[in-house]
Formats: C-alpha cells, sequence, structure tokens
C-alpha cells in the first residue's frame, strides 16, 4: 500500500463505534486518491464513451493496437450524426483521443464551436462524422467509477487496488435508490373504471373513497 494511506476497510475505531474519526480518515483518504484516481466514462453531445481497455478490445474482438475511446451509448446530436455505439472514437478535428484525459481537452479546446468533424472505427473500417451542436459544442464531462463501500465485492475481472477507480464511502450517492422505493397506490373513487388487468379487490390495495 502507498506510503501515507491506511487500509480503511479494516479501520478498528470504526468497528469499535468511532464512526465520526472513521468517516473524517475516509475523507482524508479520499482527497489524497482523487488526485491520481483513473477516469471511468466522458459525456459529450449525447455520446457516452468509455476506456478502451485490453479486455473490451478482447470481448469485442477488436485489433489490440487500436488507439482510441470506446462509444458505448449515444444519443441526441451524436445519434443524428450517425455514430453508433460500439464504434471507437479515434480522433476530433484531426488530433487523435488515445484516451478519456485526451478526449476531454479535445472537447475543451473546441467548447465555442458549433460544429467539428470527428473520426471513428467500426468493424474495421475508418469513419467520419461531422457533429453539430443546437448551440455550442461545449466541453466533455468525465466521471469516475461509483463510490464504494470498504470490503465491497469486485463483479468484474480486474484484481489491481480497487482505489485505481474507486473512491471508498456510502456518501457520494443518492440513498435509498428511488427504483426501489414502491410509492402507495393512490386513492380511487368507488366505481371508478380499472385502467389495469384484474388484480383481485380494489379495496386490497387502494383506499376507497365515496
Amino acid at each position: 500500500m502507498s506510503a501515507g494511506f491506511v487500509n480503511i476497510a479494516q479501520n478498528p475505531t470504526a468497528m469499535a463505534g468511532g464512526g465520526d474519526a472513521f468517516l473524517v480518515q475516509q475523507k482524508q483518504v479520499n482527497k489524497e486518491l482523487i488526485k491520481t484516481i483513473k477516469l471511468s466514462e466522458a459525456h459529450w453531445q449525447g455520446m457516452e464513451l468509455l476506456p478502451l481497455s485490453t479486455e473490451l478490445k478482447q470481448k469485442f474482438n477488436m485489433p489490440m493496437d487500436l488507439s482510441g475511446v470506446m462509444v458505448d451509448e449515444v444519443t441526441l446530436n451524436t445519434l443524428l450524426a450517425g455514430i453508433r455505439g460500439g464504434d471507437v472514437l479515434l480522433s476530433v478535428k484531426e488530433r487523435p483521443v488515445a484516451n478519456l484525459e485526451q478526449f476531454q481537452k479535445e472537447t475543451m479546446r473546441l467548447r465555442n464551436k458549433n460544429k467539428t468533424k470527428v473520426h471513428v472505427w467500426r468493424k474495421g473500417q475508418t469513419m467520419k462524422f461531422k457533429i453539430r451542436a443546437d448551440n455550442i459544442l461545449g466541453m466533455a464531462q468525465v466521471e469516475t467509477a461509483p463510490m464504494i463501500m470498504a470490503g465491497a465485492m469486485r463483479p468484474h475481472p480486474y484484481r489491481g487496488p480497487c482505489t485505481s477507480c474507486h473512491l471508498i464511502g456510502d456518501t457520494a450517492t443518492l440513498k435509498p435508490d428511488p427504483d426501489g422505493i414502491i410509492l402507495p397506490p393512490p386513492t380511487i373513487q368507488a366505481g371508478a373504471r380499472m385502467p389495469h388487468r384484474d388484480r383481485g379487490p380494489c379495496e386490497a390495495c387502494h383506499v376507497i373513497i365515496q
């Protein structure tokens, strides 16, 4: 482990009830980690991009010497330009982008323009597309992998240090997950027409008002 870092996954003070002290320690560790943490995705003009890792090249049978960033998803102006999910973005305005850091730098250079040309790799072919903005192109926004809890199980093949990509803690995401919250069924009028298939007596789920 790097000098100056402590194993916050096994902090005895936290386990003994020193939660506040542990959170302070966790904050200090994350403050240092965020200086060197790897970027995991970028967003720009409707495209979502990922680092083009060796693992992705193997999974999608891409050349090992291919250099660029993976287009994970397209919407808005990128979709209209003709770029597809699965393309590899090679360059922006004739300047190569081998990683997300370079990609963000190139979009920053063009942020006040309203259009630009990009090159992508698609199934062995290099293709050129023009992206037009509704106003200005703006610069790409980047993210790291999400914050994880100390001691979390690894759901991916990578077995290096978790802190190469993740900060540690539970303060960076919305809690609870709104998709896991089921709101109570609304009050309905007696004799109201059923808007869904028969699921049994209405009063089993709804408060009935006269």
